[in-house]
């Protein structure tokens, strides 16, 4: 009887774990300029009731596990932050997208998070060198690093220098640009494989450096872009490794769970 009550509240306590954790979370946000209009997509999990932007009243789809709510920003509604919220989450988003090659538009417009890959800044002096750290968990195995986007605020035109692999990766850089990225040279076969834990490059800064270095991944990974229905590669912000849950996310059901052993053994000692 014991190890049949044990079996039960481990089940109710993994249940209350996974529904903590994932419900009603926004997937990702996209604002983009189409013709003279200004577009949001926001992607949330299926179980989301509404989705509050301003004053817009979203389309719904519904595919894949996802919901995507596509509306037409009002010209006011695209300057400054715009807050975003659902029944269970929210988001702050910045910025204006009329320059589709702008840095940190390209980083708002791309809010999901990559959990098997992060990158580090290490900074000495003027000098910062950007750390891949990936972790070998994709469904999809073949899944990897197609490029490291960086965005320092201010830009002030580093020199720049590759410590990846020059046989199959390069740096992209402009001077008319806000940003740099390390990238590969070819196909498939130059993408950095998940597992991969190594240095990508360095940038020297001039004066100071950086306030902030904004960074996206350009992944190939045909299980995580197809969640949010964006084909074999899509672009994500670096995210940490699945860690140690939050405590309230573990406390909750662990009480629930003992609660339950204490009201079942008490219950067996009154039928003695």
């Amino acid at each position: 009887m014991r190890y049949k009550i044990l079996i039960i509240a481990a089940l109710i306590c993994l249940v209350l774990i996974i529904g903590t954790a994932s419900a009603g979370e926004i997937k990702g946000v996209k604002k983009e300029k189409i013709g003279s209009d200004i577009i949001l997509t926001v992607i949330t999990d299926n179980d989301v009731e509404y989705v509050s932007a301003g004053s817009i009243s979203p389309q719904i789809e519904s595919s894949n596990g996802v919901k995507k709510w596509t509306s037409k920003l009002e010209e006011s509604e695209n300057n400054g932050q715009l807050e975003i919220s659902t029944n269970d989450d929210e988001l702050t988003i910045l910025g204006t997208d009329d320059d589709s090659n702008s840095c940190i538009n390209r980083y708002n417009s791309h809010a999901i998070s990559y959990p098997l890959a992060n990158v580090i800044i290490n900074n000495f002096n003027l000098i910062s060198t950007y750390h891949l750290d990936t972790e070998t968990a994709s469904l999809h195995t073949d899944a990897g690093i197609i490029e490291v986007l960086i965005c320092p605020t201010p830009y002030n035109n580093p020199t720049l220098d590759l410590l990846y692999n020059p046989t199959k990766w390069k740096i992209k850089s402009h001077t008319n640009w806000d940003y740099f990225s390390y990238v590969r040279k070819n196909g498939d076969a130059d993408n950095i494989p998940l597992g991969t834990d190594t240095d990508i490059g360095t940038a020297t800064y001039t004066g100071s450096l950086p306030n902030q270095q904004y960074i996206l991944l350009h992944i190939y990974d045909r299980y995580e872009c197809r969640r949010t229905n964006e084909g074999d590669t899509c672009w994500r912000r670096p995210g940490q490794p699945p860690g140690i849950p939050e405590f309230p996310t573990v406390a909750l059901p662990i009480a629930a769970v003992l609660g339950l052993v204490f009201f079942f053994q008490q219950r067996k000692k009154k039928e003695e």
